[in-house]
């Protein structure tokens, strides 16, 4: 994911634009009008509404309507589900068509905007996954590193708001991913795949701490009826260094209590094994279903520009076969769980920063190429890889698609 230096608070929010659901029906009184008129309105209508299904599904959609309902949720929360229209995609129907939705509040999966956020994905982008991050910060200072104390600082969404969004999100009809983040207030980068520990103990003492924070929202996963969990994302060094038995453990703790789909989710450096060995052994688990990748390779080591004509072809020449390698050496299910583009020039120079550092005049084109070079390598001609989760819709600095033309380029390809 993109470095936690570059996250919230300090980002402003890009606001929402006003956006009404789309209704396919509408009531009207017919009553006074002749059965004779009312019968030929009627046919016409038939006539106009079998004409639209037939060019929709020769587009590839096919809309179905969802009612408006109040559902009531734990916690005090009681929410009204909208009217909102979702399309069967006919290319790869079972394709997990993703948008991360990133909060950084206690109550941020039960308020209006992320409310309103999720009934979006649908309408707008095409999505029919969302995958819900939680953010977990923990703090670590130099001797804890040697003594393996860790003490949770922090959640970024509570287990109440995250159950009242995932209820909220089954009944729009969206499947859900729920996904940990790690930050460490006590290291520079924040970025949990660079924490470093010297000694087993020092590790097992890690993987304890985060376990005890992490297990709650497994078993919430299981009650609510999440179809998909991440036991850990973008540990970097302990997912080579720590023994394959701890990992092993968190893996069986996370089995026994959630039996939807478990997947590990690593950063884009992870994919590409050491040069002292192959990848570890406990990412082949038979337990996990997938091993999610957060794809922000670089494909410039300077900040220049690709032409958009060929980033398709770039995309395919450095970017799929790591994924394809990941598949083939673990036996596993691939799916990008995070990707992204900021809309600048230079966006595949240090593709992983959501903030502007080298001040690159924005470039919409540049990022829609991408878009399109990402789904065409994945969901348009890839079986290897299962899913795409763009990151993120909203209070993700330069990533934030809410309210841009990339909306509109992922839901050509989701709907």
């Amino acid at each position: 994911m993109p470095l936690y230096t570059d996250y919230p608070p300090q980002w402003g929010n890009i606001p929402a634009p006003g956006h009404a659901p789309v209704l396919l029906s509408r009531q009207h009184s017919y009553a006074h009008r002749s059965p004779t008129l009312i019968v030929s309105l009627l046919l016409l209508i038939g006539l106009v509404i079998i004409g639209a299904g037939a060019t929709l599904l020769v587009a590839g959609r096919f809309p179905f309507q969802r009612t408006p309902s109040p559902i009531r949720l734990s916690g005090g929360f009681t929410m009204t589900v909208p009217t909102v229209v979702r399309f069967h995609p006919t290319l790869r129907p079972d394709f997990q068509r993703g948008i991360v939705t990133p909060v950084w509040s206690a109550t941020g999966y039960s308020d209006a905007q992320w409310t309103g956020d999720a009934a979006a994905l649908l309408d707008q982008a095409g999505a029919s996954w969302v995958e819900m991050p939680v953010l977990l910060t923990f703090n670590q200072s130099k001797a804890m590193a040697v003594t393996g104390q860790f003490a949770l600082t922090g959640a970024a969404t509570s287990l109440a708001s995250t159950e009242a969004g995932i209820r909220y999100a089954n009944a729009l009809g969206l499947h859900i991913f729920l996904v940990p983040l790690v930050n460490i207030a006590n290291i520079q980068s924040g970025w949990v795949g660079a924490l470093s520990l010297s000694t087993v103990a020092a590790q097992r003492a890690w993987f304890d701490a985060y376990s005890a924070v992490w297990l709650p929202y497994v078993a919430l996963a299981q009650r609510t009826g999440v179809e998909q969990l991440a036991i850990a994302t973008e540990w970097s060094k302990l997912s080579y260094v720590a023994p394959v038995t701890l990992w092993e453990t968190l893996i069986a703790q996370v089995a026994s209590r959630y039996s939807g789909h478990v997947t590990y989710d690593m950063n884009w450096g992870e994919a590409q094994p050491t040069p002292s060995g192959p990848f570890p052994t406990w990412m082949s688990d038979p337990r996990l279903y997938a091993l999610g990748i957060s794809e922000y390779k670089p494909l410039l080591s300077y900040a220049g520009t690709i032409a958009p004509a060929s980033i398709e072809g770039q995309w395919a020449a450095h970017i799929r076969p790591m994924l394809d390698g990941v598949a083939l050496h673990t036996g596993k299910h691939v799916l990008l769980s995070e990707v992204g583009y900021r809309p600048t020039a230079d966006l595949f120079y240090e593709s992983w920063r959501g903030t502007n550092t080298t001040s690159s005049p924005v470039d919409i084109g540049e990022q829609q190429a991408a878009i399109n070079a990402t789904l065409q390598n994945t969901l348009g001609s890839d079986t290897g890889v299962i899913g795409t989760y763009f990151w993120g819709w909203r209070n993700a600095g330069l990533f934030s698609l809410v309210g841009t033309p990339a909306v509109a380029t992922i839901a050509q390809w989701y709907e």
